[in-house]
């Protein structure tokens, strides 16, 4: 099957993730296949994605979710998604899902020239002893619940992630509170 740049950039996210919500599919193709003469817009990737799932049959989509396939949501991973596309500004410049115990999705962004390695991860009492101390990637932890943890503690470079009403996040670093 021939497919334009723009069908296998969203193919390759659909691989890489398993599971992605449209809006996410939506921006991550706004920012990175938008040309100044042209937008990419969200009835484009539609388009695109219906074509893909006529062509492939690996492709599934639900009301809010597109799914690769035998991906299942998971909750966690799309808020670490929802994480790397506030971080980036949709247009991370690597990205992948991770199958860790604790650790959920890897990237990378450039800022002022230099490449900086993220993780997002789930927070729980034991993580710090799941992540090795001499990770070089800043971390991200997502709460299991609304509020951060009483007396949280964070090692230098490794943030927290609060999910807000609106569905966006506020990030605290280490011992910010």
């Amino acid at each position: 099957m021939l497919m334009s740049l723009q069908q296998r950039f969203l193919l390759d996210v659909l691989k890489r993730l398993g599971c992605v919500k449209r809006k996410q599919l939506y921006l991550l193709a706004a920012k990175n296949l938008s040309l100044p003469e042209w937008k990419v817009e969200q009835r484009h990737v539609d388009i695109m994605l219906n074509q893909l799932r006529c062509c492939t049959g690996e492709i599934r989509m639900d009301a809010d979710l597109v799914y690769y396939g035998r991906a299942s949501p998971d909750s966690e991973q799309l808020e670490a998604v929802d994480v790397m596309l506030e971080l980036s500004e949709g247009k991370p410049s690597d990205f992948r899902l991770e199958r860790d115990e604790c650790l959920l999705l890897r990237f990378m962004l450039e800022s002022e020239g230099k490449l900086r390695l993220f993780g997002v991860a789930r927070f729980r009492e034991d993580t710090a002893r799941l992540l090795p101390a001499h990770r070089t990637e800043r971390i991200i932890f997502l709460a299991d619940k609304a509020e951060l943890p009483v007396g949280l503690v964070l090692p230098y470079r490794h943030f927290f992630a609060l999910r807000q009403e609106d569905g966006t996040h506020r990030f605290f670093a280490g011992g910010e509170q």
